[in-house]
């Protein structure tokens, strides 16, 4: 089952993609509200696809070192209040305006969720969570359209625009509930990743997707008047049509990314063959109402199951500059909408349905060609291995106890001989584990006692460190990073340093214990303190911590979560240490995740 903050992405992208195409069906009552013609009134169609196109890139970029929560809601805040405008817009500049406004915000959020889910996710199921990212997308156009247009209908074109405002203040609140942290955009510089853009696969890639979405909406832009012409399909039934066309966009997008998750190449393939072919005969089987509709949604199917596995092929093969290249695909898809639409409306008037058609197949099978080349580029995931990711951070705050050393049964025994000289019964310490020890004596004694059982314990856990073993990749990680970091730990400094010194860890400098905070974890305090000392911002540090109660902690501080062990909330989890490599770069740490 999908992690529910994919569903809170898709539902930012199905909100903002409402936007795109709502005021196709309330042109003519707009124009009559607003006293202009309607070839005018269409340009709110045409402006907002040329600020989407441009958004996708030049804002994602703009962007790249803010954090990715942020980007969300930023852009999701403006898109609403440039639905608001439009929703109570006194005159056609003022419309005009808040078109171009949600356009560009449109292009922002769709390319900061489909990065953001890119780096969420594993890479072998990347494909398939772009893809039901994309999928708020299609069915957006396929339901959120046709809705809108009805309510518009019903009670003028203002609602409309008012209660997309609504979707995506919604859409805001989900994000923020149960989208993750991942911290700002920490890959390598603008510059480096605008160099990956110039890659050659990166630019077949990004060509194909112009020319393959110019194809389809060559044709399907004009589907209607091919449907009543050429196929005999009139009135209700071609709203059915249409409706199977949604519904095959939003299936394509899922049966896309789970075909390139297991096997990306031979998906890319066959969705751009069977694209490329149907463009082909659409217009030979169009002449008849049942042929007309089988080919339609097998082309539709094909089409849109095309879009998460390029994207995804997209992603891998500009490296460093993935979530640039994907910003750059969401403005690819646009451009070809406008570019088919126009050519196709040129080829319409000086060849009619026909020239349309052959039209469409033309650029289709040129696409396919470019596909055919962006495949050699296009590597498959060995199973059992991880694609290597990489984060850098100003400094990492790790944890102690259970991450970097094991000292369970030294602790125990320790607890055990502090209650039998506490004269406390043993079986009170069930479910104190973990906590921090004054916490556990003063719940245990009363205060008069406070001090000195708090003495004792210090004594004898620094005395009885038999069995502290250190956890895989532990010596490694801290060795590794260097004066970039701080030990974060619920122990008092004298048992820390114990322990330590047991474990044969290199010392740390920047230590934060039991003793320097009023209230350790899984409060923040901690965490903001070893920020501190190191000299910088918590956001760009990254916590390292093998509880929940831990990583709540890290994420309170606004760090970036490594979460050590299976089943936890953190923004990166890895079985342990081994798992994950350090280096200080400069001054800055790299963490690279994966083989």
């Amino acid at each position: 089952m999908k992690k529910i903050w994919i569903w809170a992405l898709f539902a930012g992208a199905f909100a903002v993609s409402c936007t795109e195409f709502v005021v196709v069906g309330l042109l003519p009552q707009i124009a009559r509200d607003l006293a202009v013609s309607e070839a005018v009134a269409g340009q709110l169609v045409t402006l907002n696809a040329v600020a989407f196109a441009v958004g996708a890139p030049v804002l994602g970029a703009a962007f790249h070192r803010v954090d990715r929560r942020k980007v969300l809601f930023g852009s999701l805040i403006v898109f609403a209040v440039g639905h608001a405008t439009a929703g109570l817009a006194p005159n056609y500049p003022v419309l005009l305006g808040s078109r171009l406004l949600s356009g560009g915000m449109m292009g922002l959020y769709l390319a900061t969720a489909l990065g953001t889910a890119a780096r969420l996710t594993e890479p072998a199921k990347r494909a398939s969570t772009m893809a039901l990212i994309v999928a708020g997308v299609s069915t957006a156009t396929a339901l959120g359209v046709p809705v809108s247009t009805l309510m518009g209908q019903q009670l003028g074109w203002r609602a409309p625009m008012l209660v997309i405002g609504g979707l995506a203040l919604a859409a805001l609140a989900f994000i923020a509930a149960v989208v993750p942290k991942t911290g700002a955009d920490d890959g390598p510089p603008l510059g480096e990743r605008v160099r990956a853009l110039g890659a050659r696969p990166v630019i077949i890639g990004l060509g194909a997707i112009v020319l393959f979405w110019g194809a389809t909406f060559t044709v399907y832009t004009y589907l209607v008047p091919l449907l009543e012409q050429r196929s005999g399909v009139h009135g209700t039934l071609v709203i059915g049509v249409l409706f199977i066309a949604g519904l095959c966009a939003v299936l394509g997008n899922i049966i896309g990314g789970k075909g390139a998750d297991a096997n990306s190449r031979l998906t890319l393939l066959l969705t751009a063959g069977v694209t490329a072919g149907s463009l082909l005969l659409v217009l030979p089987l169009s002449t008849g109402p049942v042929q007309a509709i089988v080919i339609i949604t097998v082309w539709q199917l094909a089409a849109w199951s095309f879009v998460p596995t390029v994207q995804a092929a997209l992603f891998q093969a500009a490296g460093k500059g993935g979530e640039l290249a994907v910003s750059f695909a969401v403005s690819a898809f646009n451009i070809g909408i406008v570019a088919g639409a126009g050519f196709g409306g040129i080829a319409l008037a000086r060849a009619g349905l026909p020239g349309v058609g052959v039209l469409g197949a033309a650029l289709g099978v040129v696409a396919l060609i470019l596909v055919l080349l962006l495949v050699r580029h296009v590597g498959e995931q060995k199973s059992g291995e991880e694609e290597p990711v990489r984060h850098e951070f100003d400094a990492v705050l790790f944890d102690l106890d259970g991450t970097l050393i094991d000292s369970t049964a030294a602790v125990r025994r320790a607890w055990r001989r502090w209650a039998e000289e506490e004269g406390v019964d043993p079986k009170r310490l069930a479910g104190t584990e973990g906590k921090p020890a004054k916490d556990i004596v003063a719940a245990l004694l009363p205060p008069d006692r406070f001090e000195g059982g708090l003495a004792r314990y210090a004594r004898i856990a620094t005395h009885d460190l038999q069995g502290v073993i250190v956890l895989p990749g532990a010596r490694e990680a801290t060795e590794a990073t260097g004066d970039r970091k701080a030990i974060v730990t619920s122990c008092s400094r004298d048992v820390t340093h114990a322990r330590t010194a047991a474990a044969g860890l290199p010392t740390t400098e920047v230590l934060v214990t039991a003793d320097d905070v009023e209230r350790g974890k899984p409060g923040p305090a901690p965490y903001l303190l070893g920020a501190e000392r190191l000299g910088v911002a918590p956001e760009r540090c990254l916590a390292v911590e093998d509880t929940s109660s831990g990583v709540a902690a890290g994420n309170a501080a606004g760090c970036v979560t490594l979460g050590v062990g299976e089943h936890l909330d953190a923004d990166i989890v890895v079985p342990d240490l081994s798992h994950v490599r350090f280096e200080v770069v400069g001054d800055r740490v790299a963490l690279t995740v994966g083989s």
